[in-house]
């Protein structure tokens, strides 16, 4: 009895025994370690999965305001267009882009997405609603190119609005590479201020009367 009472008192104190408690601290240190680890690892993954929703959504924002600005792009030149129309509706006008241009220090040449499937033919002349852009020069199929008025050789006869002095527009190199035309053959006399409108005058086939030139 009394070795089974020593037996049992030495159980029990190896249960309790002070030297394995070193040990069951460290136990119980890894044991929460690996439950912080647990909770850092999950929210992690849940930013995670936050980020990502926040990255899909703005990336849908994205999507969403290009398309907006290419509605309001298209709508702007529907405008445009409708606009030339009216103000020239005495000519058939036909809508384009520019698909290229020269590779010139400046803008000689514009390469159009129209062609003669869209009825276009040498020589018509080319707009924006600001004025003469130049004429179609040569014609493919789907596509045509166009000199414009920055080419040395691409004059036209022009008026000032305000005086009535007539001239006509030629383009030094040094002034188209700054995207400038000058008019020459004005008379000595000629009445001019800054700011005063140029248009395309009342003798050339080519381009429609009152077109602006520059300012």
């Amino acid at each position: 009895t009394a070795m089974m009472a020593c037996l049992a008192f030495v159980l029990n104190t190896f249960v309790y025994f002070p030297a394995m408690a070193p040990f069951q601290h460290a136990l119980t240190k890894l044991s929460d370690a690996f439950d912080g680890y647990a909770v850092y690892f999950s929210n992690m993954r849940a930013l995670y999965e936050e980020n990502q929703a926040l990255k899909d959504r703005v990336e849908n924002l994205e999507n969403q305001l290009h398309d907006a600005e290419l509605a309001v792009g298209e709508n702007a030149a529907l405008r445009d267009y409708l606009g030339v129309r009216d103000r020239y509706d005495s000519f058939s006008v036909v809508q384009a882009q520019v698909l290229g241009n020269s590779d010139g220090t400046y803008l000689q040449y514009l390469t159009l997405d129209r062609g003669t499937a869209s009825g276009i033919r040498e020589n018509m002349a080319v707009i924006t609603k600001n004025g003469v852009v130049g004429y179609v020069c040569e014609v493919s199929t789907n596509s045509c190119r166009v000199k414009t008025l920055l080419q040395y050789d691409t004059g036209v006869g022009v008026y000032v609005q305000r005086s009535g002095d007539v001239g006509m527009t030629d383009c030094p190199y040094a002034m188209g590479q700054k995207g400038l035309l000058r008019v020459v053959y004005l008379p000595e006399d000629a009445s001019l201020q800054i700011g005063d409108r140029v248009v395309t005058g009342d003798l050339g086939d080519m381009y429609p009367s009152g077109l602006t030139v520059g300012h």
